[in-house]
């Protein structure tokens, strides 16, 4: 019966289980090569979007092949996980997907980046001579394309998200280098040459600037995610190198350190507070979350010490990235934080809070994890498992942890709750992962996820492992990185966190990552295999 069941889950492209599991419901979008869910947007009707990358096959039926490496998607599912529509877009080089949010109006917006031109349907949109672009896409309830425009710029810039207010104004906040062009407004740098600036805006329907946030001057300021409160409260986090003036407040990093910060602007535009998660060695945030009350989550990775108060500090266990995860009150004062991890790397990718004020956490993990006596192991064969865990709004204690087994990587890199209270998980792994102990492959390298979870949940059972004694030094690392422990000759094999190949130089045993984008790598030699998370 379970291999029926597993035939059918891989057949129909989903899995329903009927009793009372972690994962009563599991969809996969699988082509023949690459696939990702890196964004979810719960609908009014119980139903969901989801967008992300593939390359290779498209996983939907009836569309294209890639255009050249990573295209893009946005795909609409009723509330039983059937296929409405999707839509593709892509060209020659790579697309970014970076945020998903539902208009007032029932429209699905989709933003994220391109390289030299991006085509949706009859649409073509050309970076011009920065060659990368951000751009913003409208679809309808159906499916149809309503318009879509590029954010230009000379030099680097991405978008962090967007997020649509009651009167149907857009905010949107990410950073750039030297110039950002928004849909009115050009924005120049007032930061020295090389160094990246913050922006936040907010935009009326027909696209007008109704007010421009930037701040920049020495070093890189970077908002990563950000988290609308109910009330409109604009929350917004990322790292910054150097010093820094935002808010009243002197942000500080120190010598050589990247730190996390922390700031909230009106809906009118005004900075409000800003605050310094002042770290020793790196750390960098991944993902924010807010809750009614207008209370502020934030998760990503911390190697060493992490200062949030006087009186509150939370470090690594070891050198070795660790997740981290903190709550702010509406006002910036820090409520509580946590260090979250095991004596290998750990990565925070995503969060979401329900109106019962449970913070969910995704991401990944290796070997040995214990979070306040809720334990998983991924093993000693270097595989990293997807990362789903809950805690409580009130003091940050862990209520459980349901990990995703899988033989290379697994990724849990989207969060959201629907509107009936159920929670969905989005993600990716590669070659198999494991949910209720059903075993899914991958037809290619890796293969895109969508999973509704059980509420009423028990922390999964372990497998047996072959050990793994490959490592990599320094882990996590900003450039160079060193494999040891190698036990036979075997060709050495690099993978994204999309299990995309890739071909880092090396000299030796020694791998240059310097200049890729930052987050999680994974390199396998023979039945050998480990993680090494690369900083910005």
């Amino acid at each position: 019966m379970k291999e029926t069941l597993i035939f059918l889950a891989l057949l129909l492209g989903s899995y329903k289980n009927g009793g009372a599991q972690n994962w009563p419901a599991v969809f996969l979008t699988d082509g023949d090569a690459n696939e990702a869910i890196l964004a979810l947007q719960p609908l009014p009707d119980d139903g969901w979007a989801s967008a992300g990358l593939f390359t290779g096959s498209s996983p939907f039926p009836g569309q294209p092949g890639s255009q050249g490496r990573a295209d893009l998607f946005l795909a609409r599912y009723n509330e039983a996980g059937q296929l409405l529509w999707s839509v593709q877009g892509g060209e020659s080089e790579n697309e970014e997907v970076s945020g998903l949010a539902l208009h007032p109006s029932g429209d699905l917006v989709l933003s994220g980046a391109f390289w030299g031109s991006l085509t949706l349907g009859d649409t073509t949109l050309q970076a011009g001579s920065s060659l990368r672009a951000l751009f913003i896409a409208c679809f309808s309830p159906e499916g149809t394309l309503r318009r879509a425009y590029k954010i230009g710029g000379e030099g680097l810039k991405d978008l962090a998200g967007l997020h649509f207010l009651p009167d149907t104004s857009m905010v949107i906040s990410g950073y750039f280098e030297a110039s950002l062009e928004l849909p009115d407004t050009i924005l120049q740098s007032q930061a020295e040459p090389g160094s990246t600036s913050l922006f936040a805006a907010r935009l009326s329907p027909n696209g007008q600037a109704l007010w421009v946030q930037q701040a920049g001057t020495f070093g890189n300021i970077r908002i990563q995610s950000m988290a609308v409160a109910p009330d409109g409260q604009i929350n917004v986090g990322g790292n910054f190198d150097n010093e820094i003036e935002l808010a009243g407040t002197t942000l500080d990093a120190g010598f050589f350190n990247q730190d996390v910060f922390l700031a909230a602007l009106s809906p009118e535009g005004n900075w409000l507070w800003a605050r310094d998660l002042g770290g020793v060695i790196d750390d960098e945030l991944t993902a924010m979350a807010t809750d009614a009350e207008g209370n502020v989550y934030a998760a990503g990775n911390i190697v060493g010490v992490m200062t949030l108060a006087d009186t509150l500090s939370i470090q690594s266990s070891n050198g070795n990235a660790d997740i981290f995860l903190v709550k702010y009150l509406a006002n910036g004062q820090p409520a509580w934080a946590r260090a979250l991890g095991g004596p290998d790397v750990q990565a925070g990718a995503s969060l979401a809070v329900n109106d019962d004020n449970v913070v969910v956490l995704g991401g990944s993990f290796q070997g040995p994890i214990n979070f306040d006596g809720i334990s998983a192991d991924a093993g000693t064969d270097g595989a990293s498992w997807g990362l789903t865990s809950a805690f409580r709004a009130s003091d940050g204690s862990t209520r459980w942890l349901v990990p995703i087994p899988a033989d290379l990587l697994g990724l849990t890199q989207a969060l959201s709750f629907r509107s009936n209270g159920q929670l969905l998980a989005g993600g990716t792994f590669g070659q198999t992962a494991m949910f209720d102990g059903l075993t899914f492959s991958s037809e290619g390298n890796t293969s895109a996820f969508t999973a509704l979870l059980n509420p009423v949940l028990t922390p999964a059972s372990a497998r047996l492992h072959t050990p793994s004694r490959l490592k990599a030094f320094p882990n996590p690392t900003s450039g160079w990185v060193t494999l040891q422990g190698l036990t036979r000759q075997s060709p050495i094999r690099w993978f994204d966190k999309l299990g995309r190949p890739v071909q880092p130089p090396r000299a030796g045993l020694a791998f240059d990552l310097t200049g890729y984008p930052p987050g999680a790598y994974f390199v396998v030699a023979g039945q050998q295999r480990a993680q090494v998370l690369l900083l910005r």
